[in-house]
């Protein structure tokens, strides 16, 4: 509490409310001795492995006036402020980290622009990157089939895929279920190499790609640190039966802030059907950082990977 003003504030600014739409709280941390580019690298509930954290509070959203966030804080002396912004989930949709000095005889207003993906100061050296899967029957009439050779072309590119900071694999499918998340992220490829090796024999129900698609994006942002760059490899073989709305959710988590590039999430899709190609070309027509492919043999397959390892690997490594 100031001595003078009444309470300090926290003004979080969205400059997209189409992103700022989910948020219901606001997770705030202080710390005296580690600076924001540091703290942005690890997850915000893991702050304490990098730093020592003064304080933690949760909010609601929008944050009141009347909150005093900075209630016991030091004074005088600089302080990096973490903040993370949630959904109704708990899921993170923004995170931002700015250094600020608590003045010893005034309010002080925080203010923090917030965005998808954090403002990070160095450029990543590593991947997060989602695979996600269409397992619905549409996989199973294609001509590379996921009882076919599908898998193993997929497992090739995993096991081929390298950039200097490390690959994170997670794998996500929808069509023989709902979207779910498979295997979560790991460096381990033999791993991820089981996991995709689970789904012979699977393939059932209707592809529901842009409700995959904003299941993907949602559990990258919700992880992303500085130094990792989330991306999607999507392998779509069926006609998208998502319902309706779910392609303009999924553009806004795919997206980010709207004219910003840098809060977009990068994927690159290889349609095995007509029809998924058709999906796939409805998304990649409002979205400028993503890149595609069909691919109706294993030929065209291997090119198209071949492809998406090239242009995942220029993310990080230009």
């Amino acid at each position: 509490m100031a001595c003078g003003g009444g309470a300090d504030v926290l003004d979080l600014h969205f400059p997209d409310e189409l992103v700022e739409a989910p948020a219901r709280s606001v997770e705030l941390a202080v710390s005296a001795d580690t600076d924001c580019a540091t703290l942005l690298t690890v997850d915000h509930d893991s702050l304490e492995s990098v730093g020592t954290i003064l304080a933690r509070r949760t909010l609601r959203y929008p944050v009141s006036p009347d909150a005093a966030p900075f209630e016991d804080m030091p004074r005088g002396q600089a302080l990096a402020v973490d903040v993370s912004v949630l959904d109704e989930g708990g899921l993170q949709i923004s995170r931002s980290c700015v250094t600020t000095t608590l003045e010893a005889d005034a309010k002080v207003v925080v203010s923090m622009e917030m965005h998808g993906l954090a403002l990070c100061e160095a450029s990543p050296t590593a991947l997060d990157l989602t695979l996600l899967i269409d397992t619905s029957t549409g996989m199973r009439d294609a001509t590379i089939a996921l009882e076919g050779d599908l898998l193993t072309h997929v497992e090739a590119f995993v096991a081929n895929m390298g950039v200097t900071g490390g690959v994170r694999f997670s794998i996500l499918t929808h069509g023989h279920t709902a979207p779910e998340e498979l295997l979560a992220p790991t460096d381990d490829k033999q791993l991820v190499t089981s996991a995709l090796e689970s789904l012979q024999g699977v393939a059932a129900g209707d592809a529901v790609h842009y409700e995959g698609l904003t299941l993907a994006a949602s559990l990258l942002r919700d992880r992303a640190v500085c130094g990792r760059r989330p991306a999607i490899l999507w392998m779509a073989g069926g006609a998208d039966e998502s319902p309706p709305g779910a392609y303009e959710i999924a553009a806004v988590g795919l997206a980010g802030t709207r004219g910003e590039f840098f809060d977009d999430i990068y994927f690159y899709a290889v349609g095995i059907s007509d029809p998924a190609v058709a999906a796939i070309q409805l998304m990649t027509d409002g979205l400028s950082v993503s890149d595609w492919r069909g691919a109706r043999s294993g030929v065209a397959l291997d090119a198209a990977l071949n492809d998406a390892h090239f242009r995942l690997q220029g993310l990080v490594e230009p």
